[in-house]
């Protein structure tokens, strides 16, 4: 294709190809420079020109809003999903805690319940406590943070570093002196107001114990608040000093067998350490009777998180990070995934009893004595 155009020179008309358009041609005639219009000259080439242009941006226009309507729908199924799982996290936990105030007012209101039937209808007073032990009120005492006693809506940790940073600032390592003697143990606190529950064996025989926790901060027991010795379980009162301290939340049922666990505590002696595990299984007292752990009257939560010496009064932690048992024998060195923590029922039980009176260490039953620990239960007695 050629354009015929006007030497503005010599008035001359010359032909160009018409690839020429915008470039300088000279002109045949004159030999002066001539500039090709760049403009399309005919109808033709206007429309052709505007049908290859048509072909360049109509498919890269479609890629872009094809482009676009996916993101937007990668983004949607994102956040229905999210929030899918946000909703069932919260359901499974919508149960509010009750606070220390109303779990202590309960208390006194069946000590005076059961003072009553004492003296006027004992014989149905067994009965009533035999039913209250099969029966265990169901409750979460804190919540996970401890900002507040009245409780809140837990978290579940599908990592164990996430877990691991919130439940370690509510547990202690506890130093017990008896007379030259130091033994170490575990507990964790239970309310930001200072209540903290441990293994009776770990304080029994102590003349002094003193906590630290995480963040170096460092308090005395000022004394106990209830204890059992059949669930090898108390509960003390430690000086603040004034300090709102995390607490634990108690959860309100029994792990599932397969459940991912944690414990925490101070083995030997040792800064805050974590084990991880499964709950192995749910046991009773009467399974165990012909171990080291027949005195105790209690429900066992049986795991492969190691619980070695000095994690003894830690805590056995869900993904939720509630306690689900209080951490209290191991298996030893031949047995390494045998494991056993005190169900969180039977901590419940016991918070039944625990009224406002804080007792010194010398109205213990024990003092003076060495109370042995339960490090290895398939012993045979």
């Amino acid at each position: 294709m050629y354009l015929s155009i006007i030497c503005p020179t010599c008035s001359k008309s010359m032909i160009v190809p018409a690839k020429a358009r915008g470039s300088s041609r000279k002109c045949p005639h004159c030999q002066h420079p001539v500039q090709v219009p760049g403009l399309v000259s005919s109808g033709k080439d206007q429309e052709l020109q505007r049908h290859r242009s048509y072909e360049r941006w109509v498919p890269t226009a479609i890629a872009s809003v094809a482009l676009a309507v996916s993101a937007a729908a990668a983004i949607a199924i994102f956040w229905h999903l999210k929030n899918l799982t946000d909703a069932t996290d919260t359901a499974a936990t919508s149960t509010v805690a009750p606070s220390l105030e109303q779990v202590l007012r309960d208390a006194r209101e069946r000590r005076l319940h059961d003072e009553w039937f004492a003296k006027y209808k004992p014989e149905e007073l067994k009965e009533i406590r035999e039913q209250r032990q099969s029966s265990p009120t169901d409750f979460k005492f804190a919540s996970s943070k401890g900002e507040s006693s009245s409780g809140a809506s837990l978290r579940r940790y599908r990592n164990l570093p996430d877990l691991i940073e919130v439940v370690e600032r509510s547990v202690v390592r506890i130093t017990t002196g008896f007379w030259d003697e130091h033994n170490y143990g575990s507990g964790f606190i239970i309310d930001p107001a200072g209540t903290l529950l441990t293994n009776y064996h770990v304080v029994a025989n102590a003349q002094q114990v003193d906590v630290e926790f995480q963040d170096q901060f460092k308090t005395k027991v000022i004394g106990f608040r209830t204890y059992s010795k059949e669930k090898d379980l108390i509960i003390l009162q430690i000086d603040t000093k004034g300090k709102n301290i995390p607490a634990l939340s108690l959860s309100h049922q029994e792990p599932r067998k397969g459940e991912r666990v944690a414990a925490f505590g101070a083995p030997f002696g040792l800064s805050f350490s974590t084990s991880e595990g499964i709950v192995s299984a749910m046991r009773n007292a009467v399974e165990l009777e012909n171990t080291n752990l027949q005195p105790l009257k209690v429900r066992w939560v049986q795991t492969t998180a190691p619980i070695p010496v000095g994690y003894s009064g830690g805590p056995l932690v869900d993904t939720w990070a509630r306690v689900v048992g209080v951490n209290t024998a191991t298996g030893g060195e031949h047995h390494y995934g045998l494991n056993f923590a005190v169900s969180v029922q039977d901590v419940h039980l016991l918070l039944q009893e625990m009224g406002d009176e804080v007792y010194p260490f010398s109205d213990l039953p024990d003092q003076g004595q060495q109370i042995a620990p339960y490090p290895n239960p398939l012993g045979q007695r």
